[in-house]
């Protein structure tokens, strides 16, 4: 939905292969403004950033907003094709207000 569509990204950082850490491990905070919470969907993608400039998505998630839960989250990632990706997600702290 318009009002509610809004995209953000981590720091990029470079060679951090497969056990990635963002931040120096305390994590980034994003804060979003709702209006329509029964509508509102929520999509994680981790992406691979290449010198070129090339973009690859290596795994998503999306889920509806009032199926989120407050607290430590695991969020699985599924390929481009909503399949599993064995052993990849991202841990996520959701805090509601």
């Amino acid at each position: 939905l318009g009002s509610d569509s809004k995209v953000l990204y981590t720091k990029t950082v470079m060679d951090n292969g497969f056990n990635p850490v963002y931040s120096k491990g305390h994590g980034e905070t994003f804060e979003f403004l709702i209006q329509d919470r029964e509508a509102a969907m929520l999509r994680i993608c981790a992406m691979d950033f290449e010198g070129s400039g090339l973009h690859e998505m290596i795994g998503q998630y999306a889920v509806p907003l009032n199926s989120v839960r407050p607290g430590f989250r695991h969020v699985p990632l599924l390929d481009e094709f909503n399949g599993e990706i064995k052993l990849a997600g991202i841990l996520c702290r959701i805090q509601m207000e």
